[in-house]
Order: structure tokens, then C-alpha cells, then sequence
């Protein structure tokens, strides 16, 4: 099967994409290089074989939804620039050098 840079421009207007002449003609000998590679694929016969929904019967087994505690030296509020009540706080205006640190939005 062979692309033609027709097909590449009908494609590429459909998707809206601008692509111009010259590169229409690589994208068309690039696809049709991969249709060729691909070609081998289109001659297997596959009659009598099973779809493949997963791996194995019936799946692979999943493991435990189990946590376990990072170990860190520190606590991370230990680290944190600003922390208020055990929580990491943070500027509620960013941008506002002289913003109260932690403030959080006026009711």
C-alpha cells in the first residue's frame, strides 16, 4: 500500500494541522515505509486463534494495596520554610512579597 502526499494533505487539513508540499512528500514515503514494515503482519493467518483480552487465563494477580511509612530523618513540616500547628504552611498571595505566610483566603 502506498501514501500519497495527497493523502498526507487530505489528513493533515482534517486534523487541521498545516503541513506544506515538500513535507507532505517525506510524511508520504515515511508512512508508506511503515505500512511496508507492517506488511509481513497483514499475511499471518490467525484463523482459529483466540483474541487475547489479558495476560494468562485469567490476568495477572495483583499484589496487596498495602502502605508502609517513609523513613525520613525528619519529619517533612521539619523541613518545610514556614510551618504553623504542625502543618507546612504556605503564602496565600505567592506574588505578594509582604503576604502573610499561612493566611489563607478573608471570609
Amino acid at each position: 500500500m502506498r501514501i500519497t502526499a495527497d493523502e498526507v494533505l487530505s489528513a493533515a487539513q482534517s486534523a487541521a494541522i498545516h503541513v506544506d508540499a515538500p513535507r507532505a512528500a517525506t510524511l508520504a514515503t515515511e508512512l508508506t515505509r511503515c505500512l511496508e514494515a507492517l506488511a509481513p503482519l497483514l499475511a499471518f493467518d490467525a484463523a482459529g486463534v483466540e483474541p487475547a483480552v489479558a495476560v494468562g487465563a485469567v490476568g495477572m494477580p495483583l499484589r496487596a494495596d498495602e502502605s508502609e511509612p517513609i523513613a525520613m530523618r525528619e519529619p517533612a513540616v521539619a523541613l518545610a520554610p514556614h510551618a504553623r500547628d504542625g502543618f507546612i504552611a504556605v503564602p496565600y498571595d505567592p506574588s505578594s512579597a509582604d503576604g502573610e505566610v499561612g493566611a489563607g483566603p478573608q471570609a
